[in-house]
């Protein structure tokens, strides 16, 4: 799984504004310090921002913070209050569309997101094939998996069906001890009907015993 960092309001052209209109200037006026150096070629296009993957959710890291505070303030704090639990608690219980999708959080305080589904297919090569979105606990697959044997038919969790006469236990298949039998493959022993029996281990049938 892969954190989804491209929600809908990244593709928009309100993104695209706002990025593409910060200059210097407006930056320095809402607080960037003197000593940071911004080249304004930066905001020409989307390319300087869209680098890194991460790039989106550090805007929405900053945003959530900005949300929480704004919520603290219209709720009629003071500026003494926005600190601590008091904030973190607004920032948990904010909710609001950021560049990576809904931004929301649980009750342990984990990020609600969506995650792509990567597929290691042939080649060491890492497939996009779908989404899970946590919010909707939903999955959707583009495209099946490829499983490591090289198809798309979902592998046994655990070794291949045991024969008859074995059952599974301990992570193996154990053949059935004297006195039980399993008549076919992927069974459990089960004791023989009374007047039979079996005289080895792993027995599929059990023999009628002697008069």
């Amino acid at each position: 799984l892969k954190p989804n960092s491209a929600g809908d309001r990244l593709a928009s052209d309100d993104w695209f504004k706002f990025w593409t209109g910060l200059t210097a200037e407006k930056l320095a006026a809402a607080g960037l310090g003197a000593d940071i150096l911004v080249d304004e070629a930066w905001f020409d296009d989307l390319s300087k921002f869209q680098e890194s993957d991460w790039n989106p959710f550090f805007f929405d890291s900053v945003t959530a913070l900005f949300v929480g505070i704004g919520d603290l303030l219209n709720a009629g704090a003071s500026e003494s209050e926005l600190k601590g639990k008091s904030l973190l608690q607004a920032v948990l219980n904010s909710e609001f569309e950021g560049l990576t999708g809904n931004i929301q959080y649980d009750e342990n305080g984990d990020r609600l997101g969506s995650y792509r589904i990567l597929n290691f297919q042939a080649n060491r090569t890492l497939v996009d094939i779908g989404m899970f979105d946590a919010p909707n606990d939903e999955v959707t697959l583009t495209t099946a998996p490829i499983f490591p044997s090289g198809s798309t038919d979902v592998p046994w969790g655990r070794p291949m069906p045991c024969a008859p006469g074995y059952e599974y236990e301990d992570d193996k298949c154990r053949p059935c001890p004297r006195g039980q039998f399993a008549a076919a493959s992927d069974s459990t022993c089960v004791d023989c009907p009374a007047g039979s029996f079996t005289s080895a281990e792993g027995a599929s049938i059990c023999s009628s015993a002697p008069l």
